[in-house]
């Protein structure tokens, strides 16, 4: 698996239309892994997305200097030699705006109960019936963000219990994690009938100390992702190894 790391040049028409909109994003980042190639008509459609086939995960970080980055992961590595000119940032005092990660062999050597300090942007929802949704055609589940910050912790834990994780206390019993409220984004997507409708969705960000219980699963989980909405930058959980 890579991990690309791209500082992102603010001052870009570009970049703030794409930072704006969640699917502007997704169109953004898969970019940088070949644009799918035209439907033939006569052709079987794909049972996977572009996304899907790469494992390609994705979100948006701020450093204190209120500059974004975007940090994408995927199974093939990318070529972001396709991004728009003046897309990155100015190269600061390191020389670089943009780097590449293998992360094969940090993975290989993670052991079974190891502590890591963790990082994951999420959308903990819950799906919701479709008939509280009258009118709403669409291909997926309609979800709604859980709205107290207890309900979204037992959804992180049953997250972590499924990809083979656990949270971590320290020594007073407490809890070593983090949320962060990230607000709402907003972008389009098709609905069944190919028609584009608005998508409005809410994230958080996780920051804590995990302990692997099941490397296997926990392997799995970095790389296919977190929870829902991992076409729009959700999902996305990365190691401070």
């Amino acid at each position: 698996m890579y991990l690309s790391t791209l500082l992102l040049n603010l001052k870009l028409p570009r970049v703030r239309r794409d930072l704006s909109s969640c699917s502007a994003m997704h169109s953004r980042v898969l970019s940088g892994f070949g644009l799918p190639e035209k439907d033939d008509p006569g052709a079987e459609k794909p049972t996977q997305t572009l996304r899907e086939r790469l494992d390609v995960l994705y979100r948006v970080d701020w450093t204190d200097e209120n500059q974004p980055v975007l940090v994408v992961q995927s199974t093939d590595k990318p070529d972001w030699s396709t991004l728009p000119q003046g897309y990155l940032a100015p190269m600061g005092d390191n020389g670089t705006n943009i780097v590449i990660q293998d992360l094969t062999s940090q993975l290989d050597a993670i052991e079974l109960h190891t502590s890591i300090p963790f990082r994951l942007r999420a959308n903990p929802t819950r799906k919701v019936p479709s008939g509280l949704r009258p009118g709403r055609v669409s291909k997926h589940p309609a979800r709604e963000f859980l709205k107290t910050e207890m309900d979204r912790f037992q959804w992180l834990q049953r997250q972590a219990e499924n990809a083979g994780f656990s949270l971590k206390r320290n020594e007073l019993d407490e809890w070593m994690v983090v949320e962060h409220q990230d607000g709402w984004q907003r972008g389009f997507s098709k609905n069944d009938h190919g028609e584009h409708q608005q998508v409005q969705q809410k994230g958080v960000v996780y920051e804590g100390i995990l302990q692997v219980e099941d490397k296997e699963r926990f392997i799995v989980a970095i790389r296919k992702g977190i929870g829902p909405g991992k076409s729009y930058g959700f999902g996305l959980l990365t190691l401070r190894l």
